[in-house]
């Protein structure tokens, strides 16, 4: 096995791991913040003999806690030098121009945007170009594993207004538009993902019948909760007449027993009993409907965490171009793995940041990279390039950063574009497919497609009713967009099935217009006007090469991160293109045969030949 493979593995393994370590940490910190937060409370009605009772029973679970917390620190650290151990001299050593050969030729690369920043200094007698390498919103992960304690609230006040509504869909939406306007909706929907009841809901009749949802343990039979649907009836109408109430009680009691009528009355209490009661209410039009919702240690806060940079290339190489002339650098350092971009709330005072003597600001040590050019160095995110005197002078035309994660693997790779992909869908930020004619910008005619505020309506059906839901397709013609974009980027079709516009037709319709147009347009050149250049049989491979392969609408659907577009692009080496030598007697579809291709080929690059002749003539500023 190469050395290649075995830093593969052991990043693999290393990455699964720290995730794994991460999330029960905060779990077990969530757990300490709920027992110290619940003590607070529960002290407040005991007397002080139950008092230092109670806090010696909480002081085992706390330390116990506590303990948990620190060996599982240990270990992700434990986690993290192992793999340090194993990688650091492969990754400082690293190649990228030489290692490229090791990777496999059939997986494509997916290349990422980069931001530079660059400035010309001099050290010393020597000239220099400072490069710095900032990674662009789509590489960047700000999702919260846990919920706060504010979602989790939040989260069950909507469960239990889903089970109100009984399937009644504008009471659903109401909900769902509560908690979308709260969380926006790719959290909100994270949020329901993460906490749900474990039952399903009572279908309500009819709009007529209210719906008492009680979350409780107890356990009736269905005679005992027919009793307690009476019971509870009554008590709602009563409206705090304690005539009416205690006769509701005497036939509780008469129904079931008297230890059974007190459990229902102080452990079947329905969550919505206090709702408001409407004229028109038949007494006997009322459903209780129990929800099973789950335990759960939520955060005190909902920010807990700084975001940090996922699939970053392991090692940056600049490519410099002064007219001929190219030349080439490699970044000293390897890319560290998730680096920070924000501030991290866990810090406080002068671990967060702090002044020196001259009153500069002082970032936190994981963060320093951002703004310390000598830090994002060692962070692998800058470079100093030695200039000559001619180069100092007159700079570069063109200058491109590049970088290959050869620490991943296709299927790691794979993991972690979906990984990425899915955690952007369920931040507040939120990932789309941006249907064709959007508007990216705003222009004086008409805004830009994307707004800060989520429309909860839009996205109920996408969640609820499956909208988006696409059907896989065996052949492309048939394809949805959302299905086009999983199957060129290599990832799971099924992590786009509620991603806005993955049902979208956009692709396909791009190229039902183009077997719509062929015989009034290049079917009617090539066959009337270039008569007889071209034989009815070209004319046939053209229209089935220019209708399968060929969109006005790109190759690709583009997509929205948070508020920024992506348009995705597929690039190659097009002077080393070789789809002409199959030893089969057909290419790409039935009506293509090996003859026509190479022909076209030569077509196309007399054409590219003439159109790089004719640039030089073409006003640019």
């Amino acid at each position: 096995m190469s050395d290649l493979k075995n830093i593969q593995d052991a990043q693999n393994s290393n990455r699964k791991q720290s995730a794994a370590v991460n999330i029960e940490i905060q779990k077990a910190q969530a757990a300490l913040e709920k027992l110290n937060a619940d003590e607070k409370e529960e002290l407040k009605s005991l007397n002080e003999q139950e008092r230092e009772s109670k806090k010696l029973f909480n002081e085992k679970q706390r330390n116990q806690i506590i303990k948990d917390i620190g060996e599982l620190r240990d270990s992700k650290k434990s986690i993290k030098a192992n793999y340090e151990k194993i990688a650091n001299a492969f990754l400082a050593q690293l190649d990228p121009i030489k290692k490229i050969t090791e990777l496999n030729d059939n997986i494509p690369i997916l290349m990422f945007p980069l931001r530079l920043e660059t400035r010309f200094k001099s050290t010393g007698n020597q000239k220099q170009l400072w490069l710095r390498v900032y990674p662009d919103d789509c590489n960047i992960n700000s999702k919260e594993e846990l919920l706060s304690e504010s979602e989790l609230k939040n989260a069950k006040a909507f469960w239990i207004e889903m089970w109100k509504a009984g399937s009644i869909k504008a009471d659903e939406k109401a909900a769902w538009r509560s908690l979308v306007n709260s969380h926006g909706t790719g959290r909100s929907a994270y949020i329901i993902k993460e906490y749900k009841p474990a039952n399903s809901k009572t279908v309500r009749p009819s709009a007529e019948y209210k719906i008492f949802v009680v979350n409780s343990s107890l356990s009736l039979s269905s005679a005992e909760k027919d009793a307690a649907t009476k019971y509870w009836s009554a008590f709602w109408f009563a409206k705090s007449d304690t005539v009416k109430i205690d006769k509701a009680k005497e036939i509780l009691t008469a129904a079931t027993n008297s230890a059974t009528a007190t459990s229902i009355q102080e452990n079947y209490i329905p969550e919505n009993i206090s709702d408001e009661i409407p004229e028109e209410q038949d007494s006997s039009k009322i459903i209780i409907s129990e929800i099973d919702l789950p335990d759960y240690s939520a955060k005190t806060s909902s920010w807990t965490q700084s975001a940090k940079t996922m699939g970053l290339p392991n090692k940056f190489v600049v490519t410099t171009f002064d007219g001929n002339v190219k030349k080439t650098i490699l970044f000293n350092n390897p890319v560290k793995d998730h680096l920070a971009v924000s501030v991290d709330p866990s810090l406080t005072g002068d671990d967060q940041l702090k002044k020196d003597d001259d009153k500069n600001l002082i970032l936190n040590d994981e963060l320093s990279w951002m703004v310390d050019f000598e830090k994002a160095e060692e962070a692998g995110m800058a470079t100093k390039i030695n200039l000559t005197p001619e180069e100092a002078q007159t700079g570069f035309k063109k200058l491109f950063v590049t970088g290959i994660r050869f620490t991943s693997d296709e299927a790691d790779g794979q993991e972690q574009l979906e990984t990425l992909f899915t955690d952007h869908f369920y931040s507040k930020n939120g990932l789309e497919l941006i249907k064709q004619g959007a508007p990216t910008n705003n222009t004086e005619d008409a805004p830009a497609a994307y707004t800060w505020t989520d429309n909860g309506d839009d996205s109920f059906d996408s969640f609820f009713s499956n909208t988006e839901d696409f059907v896989s397709a065996d052949t492309p013609d048939k394809k949805s967009d959302g299905e086009k974009l999983a199957d060129c980027l290599g990832i799971d079709p099924a992590i786009l099935k509620n991603v806005k516009n993955a049902n979208g037709k956009d692709q396909l319709e791009a190229y039902a217009m183009n077997t719509a147009l062929f015989p009034a347009t290049l079917g009617y050149f090539m066959d009337e006007m270039m008569d007889p250049l071209f034989t009815d049989r070209d004319i046939e491979a053209t229209k089935a090469f220019f209708s399968g392969f060929v969109s006005g609408r790109g190759p690709i659907p583009a997509i929205r991160i948070g508020k920024q577009p992506y348009g995705i692009l597929p690039i190659s080496v097009y002077s080393k293109l070789n789809f002409l030598g199959r030893d089969d007697n057909t290419d790409l579809s039935n009506n293509i045969r090996t003859p026509f291709l190479p022909r076209l080929h030569r077509w196309l690059m007399k054409m590219d030949s003439t159109w790089d002749e004719l640039l030089i003539d073409v006003a640019h500023i």
